[in-house]
């Protein structure tokens, strides 16, 4: 057996019989000996490994046609604290009771040292059919049991499946009034054959085997919680590994965050010599009691080893562990979870585990809300935006902040909240590229700015209404800066509306501001370009606002660096 494989049968070894069943229903509420607040489901963790039903559905209901009431397990944590009370531990019994708010603390005195939580309102009566399903946390069904007590046959398909499997025949002819049922051995053979009703009132044993009126379950292991309150593994000794040295601790995700291109540090440590791998997965990191596998050592597992898409950094155990940090280039984005494992005999289970580190690379950012209203700039220092680029070339010169305005146009070397598009102010101004006109928010929607991918700083224009028009008259477009070439770019040009008015002007280009000169308006054309010899030449549309690219199909124009320190243009 290879040493990758090894691992993974180590793993699985505790994970593969992983089940919680339903074990025991008591459906007829405080008509019984000793009188209970009301009617409960037991679950059984017939693992050794603590489960999180957090976000775990139970399904329940009575009679063939009964309406399902669904109740959705909180997940409550408390690490440090002992276990969360969503949490079955290994070989242990779950009690969801009647009554109380759903996830509140069981109060019933019958049930005194029993793991569980109140569940709220329940269907059931002590002279219904009884029927619940138990639901994880992806949608796959756990487990599924329907009970029905009656002389007519049972319907071809039971009751609300869920997905699972079920075999249904009649428990019994008439219910009585008794409702307490209980599985009868340890397995589950998705039947009824599973399960009896008990004859008498009774509340049955709640936290413990089923071993009364014909029932012969037997224990599966130690009832107990995990030595430790820990979550998620820690470096140690003879396993270490950290990115930029980040480490959560025992209780929470040890997660970071980096942009396309970083150098990140990763920190290799452990007993050297010893065979190793770095285990990947891109699913996330899991806790102890959300999906991972706690060893018998109590060493925490915290990747899902049924993932598909767990593989090895290097191939399976094949290189020996040297302590060692080095520089790691983000090329690309991905998502990661990241745990090293290293074989260590004399050690209780084998191997030494590290920390587990889920680690982002991205490259680009969500849509950060921009200025609003009417006539409004907002300086946007890049140095504060993550993963956008230090700084932007525009027209030979490097600005760390740009001015996004709500007039259509984003300024260089300061801000200017100037309506009235001219060409004398574009010529004396600061630089801008953009479609200027009197735009604003305060008509209709919104102006956004992102990293939209790397080195691309884009201002985003969405629905932006004309002052003094309807909101019925918006404009969609952006502006993109691309560090990486030194271009700019508008986009989406036909998405700019007409302006109602003949005699509202706007100047759709670019400018270097003050010290430009005036070539003259450029015809912009689909597939077209045109270059400026002179390099403070200004390239522009300046006509009714809107109309400027009318009847050309123009979408797009990308202006380009070119020798003479200006830009020249190509149209799409």
């Amino acid at each position: 057996m290879t040493r990758s494989l090894w691992l993974a049968a180590a793993l699985l070894a505790s994970f593969a019989s992983a089940q919680v069943l339903i074990n025991e229903i008591h459906a007829q509420g405080p008509s019984a000996s000793p009188a209970l607040q009301g009617d409960y489901v037991e679950l059984r963790n017939t693992t050794g490994n603590p489960i999180d039903l957090g976000g775990w559905q139970l399904k329940i209901w009575a009679n063939d046609t009964g309406t399902v009431t669904t109740k959705t397990i909180p997940l409550q944590a408390a690490c440090g604290s002992g276990l969360a009370s969503s949490v079955i531990p290994g070989h242990c019994f779950y009690v969801l009771q009647e009554g109380g708010t759903l996830g509140g603390s069981l109060t019933d005195p019958v049930l005194a040292g029993v793991q569980g939580m109140r569940m709220g309102s329940s269907p059931w009566a002590a002279t219904a059919s009884i029927g619940a399903a138990l639901v994880n946390a992806q949608g796959a069904c756990v487990d599924y049991v329907y009970l029905r007590r009656s002389v007519l046959p049972p319907p071809a398909t039971p009751p609300n499946l869920s997905g699972c499997a079920f075999t249904l025949v009649n428990i019994a002819t008439s219910a009585g009034s008794n409702g307490h049922f209980k599985r009868l051995v340890n397995t589950d053979t998705n039947t009824v054959a599973d399960w009896s009703q008990d004859a008498t009132a009774n509340v049955g044993t709640p936290g413990a085997p089923n071993t009364t009126l014909g029932a012969t379950q037997t224990s599966t292991g130690v009832c107990t919680a995990p030595s430790s309150a820990s979550l998620y593994q820690l470096n140690q000794a003879n396993a270490a590994f950290d990115i930029d040295g980040v480490s959560a601790g025992a209780c929470a995700l040890t997660e970071l965050s980096r942009c396309v291109g970083a150098v990140v540090s990763v920190t290799i440590g452990g007993l050297a010599g010893a065979p190793f791998d770095v285990v990947l997965t891109a699913g996330n990191v899991v806790s102890a009691t959300g999906g991972g596998l706690v060893l018998s050592s109590g060493q925490i597992f915290n990747l899902n080893i049924a993932d598909p898409t767990l593989t090895y950094a290097f191939g399976g155990f094949t290189s020996p562990l040297f302590p060692v940090t080095l520089p790691y280039t983000l090329a690309f984005p991905l998502d990661l979870s990241l745990q090293l494992a290293a074989i260590t005999p004399g050690a209780p289970d084998g191997i030494s585990l590290s920390q587990a580190t889920r680690l982002h690379a991205t490259a680009t950012t969500p849509s950060i809300a921009g200025p609003a209203g009417d006539d409004v700039s907002l300086t946007v220092n890049l140095a504060n935006v993550s993963c956008a680029p230090p700084s932007i070339n525009f027209w030979g010169t490097s600005f760390s902040n740009m001015h996004v305005t709500t007039n259509g146009r984003v300024t260089m070397g300061g801000a200017d909240t100037a309506y009235t598009a001219t060409l004398a102010a574009a010529m004396a101004g600061v630089g801008f590229v953009g479609h200027w006109v009197d735009y604003g928010t305060t008509v209709a929607g919104s102006v956004t700015y992102a990293v939209t991918a790397p080195g691309v700083m884009t201002v985003n224009y969405n629905g932006i209404g004309y002052i003094g028009q309807t909101a019925a008259t918006v404009s969609t477009f952006s502006i993109a800066f691309d560090t990486n070439t030194n271009t700019v770019a508008m986009n989406n040009l036909s998405g700019i509306a007409p302006h109602p008015l003949a005699t509202t002007l706007g100047y759709l280009g670019i400018t270097k501001g003050a010290g430009a000169t005036d070539p003259g308006a450029t015809t912009f054309a689909v597939a077209g370009s045109g270059t400026y010899p002179n390099g403070t030449d200004m390239s522009y549309a300046f006509a009714q606002a809107g109309t400027q690219l009318a009847g050309t199909g123009v979408n797009q124009i990308i202006w380009v660096p070119n020798l003479s320190l200006g830009y020249d243009w190509v149209a799409y």
